[in-house]
């Protein structure tokens, strides 16, 4: 092999070894979200999405929690409007609970850069 050729080989296996030892670095994103995405008025661009699926994946329990408050509002959607006005108020604060949720689940997303 000419030394031309290893040199230049060698400095490759270097920066290729440079990114194998960082690999296990951890990356800091320092992305905000709105509240507006957070409370689901606004849809949450490519990246933002990325960052909220990856919230939703570590607090698995937070989701189920919204999808059960989703169930429990279509199902107070099919009952019959005879409750006095109680049906409206339960739908108004299952939608609370669902905003609030949200917040609590994507809160680092809002205020906490150093994730």
């Amino acid at each position: 092999m000419k030394p031309i050729k290893r040199v230049a080989l060698s400095v490759c296996f270097a920066l290729l070894a440079g990114f194998v030892a960082n690999a296990n670095d951890v990356v800091v994103i320092k992305q905000k979200i709105s509240i507006e995405v957070i409370i689901g008025i606004k849809a949450p661009n490519p990246s933002e999405k990325t960052l909220m699926r990856a919230e939703e994946d570590a607090h698995p329990n937070m989701v189920k929690a919204m999808r059960n408050i989703e169930l429990a509002l279509r199902n107070l959607d099919a009952a019959p409007d005879v409750f006095g006005g109680h049906k409206a108020q339960a739908k108004d604060d299952l939608v609370n609970a669902y905003h609030s949720i949200r917040k609590a689940l994507y809160y680092r997303l809002l205020v906490d850069t150093n994730r």
